[in-house]
């Protein structure tokens, strides 16, 4: 909900500003030398370690999520956002669907790995954009684009760990205490 939120004020603005600004809007910008030139060259050589590294580390673990492999895909939008809370553990569920809910947990935490492998390299990527540069509309684009790819890590990192908790405090089935007959 956050990123469709973040997306809209971006969509938003960005059509306000190209409007309003639209004729005036200067896209010429200047190469910056010195020592902020030399920071963002080396920004810009590491998001490509990153990402390097990334897809090396992805390959090796096998992590590459499969297409189209939502177990909740079918469902109402509300219906899906319901089922994430209550696979983050941050809404009640019913007992007999915790099975289901830690699949769902599972899935979205391995989907959740390629997000969390590549930001870094996005996030050097615009750094090194903004410091080899001089400040212009294109570096502005650039700096919200930069916020954009800090909030998508920081919020995949906090529902990762929400995931990961809810999957550890509930085993599976075979690994839970019996239920008690009645």
């Amino acid at each position: 909900m956050v990123l469709v939120v973040l997306v809209m004020v971006a969509v938003v603005g960005g059509a306000f500003v190209g409007w309003r600004l639209g004729p005036d809007i200067e896209f010429d910008t200047e190469p910056r030398d010195g020592a902020w030139g030399t920071v963002g060259a080396v920004c810009l050589l590491a998001s490509l370690v990153a990402w390097v590294v990334a897809v090396v580390w992805l390959l090796r673990r096998n992590a590459f999520p499969p297409l189209g492999n939502d177990p909740t895909s079918g469902l109402r939008a509300r219906e899906r956002r319901a089922i994430d809370r209550m696979a983050r553990g941050v809404s009640v569920w019913p007992a007999e669907r915790t099975d289901v809910l830690r699949a769902v947990a599972e899935q979205r935490r391995r989907t959740s790995t390629p997000i969390i492998a590549f930001a870094p390299g996005f996030l050097l990527l615009w750094s090194g954009n903004l410091l080899t540069t001089t400040w212009s509309t294109f570096t502005a684009i650039q700096a919200v684009a930069l916020v954009f790819f800090a909030v998508v890590l920081v919020l995949a990192l906090r529902w990762r760990a929400q995931y990961r908790a809810f999957v550890e405090r509930n085993p599976p089935r075979a690994e839970r205490e019996p239920e008690p007959a009645s």
